[in-house]
């Protein structure tokens, strides 16, 4: 059985809804109706922590139910659910550059993160928010995942963990591969057992950064040559702005 813990938001039954597609066993929850102890009692297989409005604090018990369960079962929060993965082991929820209230935005994706496995490194996602986790206040034990064109946050894990976080919408049809990534977490990270086939793959762009960016962000210097190749793909004007974007805020780290 999948928790969903639910902060109060119309999203919920999407998500629920998407979800039940690929493993049916789904109990919802509202995050301020349940302990720690409860869930324990419950025992489920995944914890999926919804949207909603305001900020982790006061999401009911999503922060707490990451500070407990995180290492012990797989978890993935949804906007307000990533941010309270974010705030559970220290990071700041502050406000983002811009509103981004049903609009959909290119997002650059780390393929090695297991619920990006098999995506373009580049995917349109659906955001609805106005709130986005403060990069620098991420502790160490948190990976950055995704980011968008401006260098905020959009994804992260728990290094070590089956733990992740994603700031944009998977349930919405703005996010082309939104059911991939729900069906990586719940075949590949969680193990179940899926009532129906892995939908279709986005159909991936050319991207020339990636292993400059994987390199970079695994603290590692480029050799001339790559950071000449990379620097020439950049004024080549092939690279997106959020591709160019992560580049150089990874060079930054």
């Amino acid at each position: 059985m999948i928790l969903l813990l639910d902060n109060y938001d119309s999203f919920t039954y999407n998500l629920c809804d998407r979800i039940g597609t690929f493993y049916p066993h789904i109990r919802v929850v509202r995050s301020d109706s349940i302990t720690v102890p409860e869930i324990a009692k419950m025992k489920p297989e995944a914890i999926v922590i919804s949207p909603g409005p305001g900020y982790p604090k006061n999401a009911g018990i999503s922060v707490k139910a990451v500070q407990a369960f995180s290492g012990k079962i797989p978890i993935l929060g949804v906007c307000l659910g990533h941010q309270a993965v974010g705030e559970a082991f220290g990071g700041k929820t502050v406000s983002a550059s811009r509103l981004m209230h049903g609009k959909a935005s290119a997002v650059a994706v780390d393929t090695a993160c297991p619920i990006f496995q098999g995506l373009p490194d580049e995917i349109e996602a659906g955001r609805y928010h106005s709130l986005i986790l403060n990069r620098k206040s991420l502790p160490e034990c948190l990976k950055v995942t995704a980011l968008d064109a401006d260098g905020q946050v959009m994804g992260i894990c728990r290094i070590g963990h089956p733990t992740f976080g994603i700031q944009f919408h998977p349930e919405s049809i703005l996010t082309a591969a939104g059911d991939r990534i729900l069906y990586n977490f719940l075949k590949g990270v969680c193990k179940l057992k899926m009532t129906a086939v892995a939908p279709p793959l986005p159909a991936e762009k050319k991207v020339g950064l990636k292993p400059f960016l994987a390199k970079v962000v695994d603290n590692k210097d480029l050799t001339m040559e790559e950071a000449r190749e990379a620097m020439n793909y950049v004024m080549s004007g092939e690279a997106t702005d959020s591709q160019i974007a992560a580049f150089i805020t990874a060079l930054r780290m």
